[in-house]
């Protein structure tokens, strides 16, 4: 690269006080810099969530910066009070900033399916959600220690309306839960109901 070259074989010459000239090398001077920059492509560069809007802008638009198979860290807790449109397929990743970030789902769910690369990890959702799942309807990816909890002093919802296959996070597993906690979770469906999956 032209930083090693320049390293290895440039200097240039200053005069110093008494007026010595002296050659410095640019190994001297020179700072490389390792800049990272947010592209979405992994947990470790994944776009940042501080916004309620910015966080239902995500996989609405092909043409936009958060598609579906991007991956975002949401750093702060969102209260999504307006009913919004699940995601039809997310393929990315979503986590929480820390254990404490919190996302509040009101009508419908986050996705309604979570594709086979999809990762959610370390964040809680309360609420109220029509749905199979109060995550997704179906998982195919990996969720990792993700809870529904309590909405305030009341128990969160989870209500669906359909035939079969109702669960707490998830209506239908077919990917890997690890360390999904349901909690205060009022669950309505007309048959094969789990409070997990």
């Amino acid at each position: 690269t032209n930083y090693d070259y320049l390293i290895a074989n440039a200097y240039f010459k200053s005069a110093v006080i008494g007026g010595e000239v002296k050659n410095v090398e640019f190994k001297d001077i020179l700072l490389k810099i390792k800049i990272t920059v947010a592209d979405g492509k992994s947990f470790e560069h994944s776009y940042r969530i501080f916004d309620e809007d910015t966080f239902n802008s995500i996989g609405k638009n092909a043409q936009s910066s958060y598609t579906a198979d991007k991956y975002y860290t949401i750093m702060t807790s969102l209260d999504l009070a307006s009913e919004r449109t699940a995601i039809t397929n997310f393929t990315g990743g979503l986590q929480g900033y820390n254990n404490e970030v919190t996302i509040k789902l009101n009508g419908n769910n986050f996705a309604t399916t979570l594709g086979k690369d999809a990762q959610i990890r370390n964040i809680s959702f309360i609420g109220n959600v029509n749905a199979q799942g109060f995550l997704a309807n179906e998982n195919k990816g990996t969720i990792t220690n993700v809870t529904i909890d309590v909405n305030g002093i009341e128990a969160s919802t989870l209500s669906f309306e359909g035939e079969a296959f109702v669960g707490g996070l998830v209506g239908i597993n077919s990917g890997t839960i690890d360390g999904g906690k349901v909690l205060g979770l009022s669950i309505t469906g007309q048959s094969i109901v789990g409070g997990i999956a």
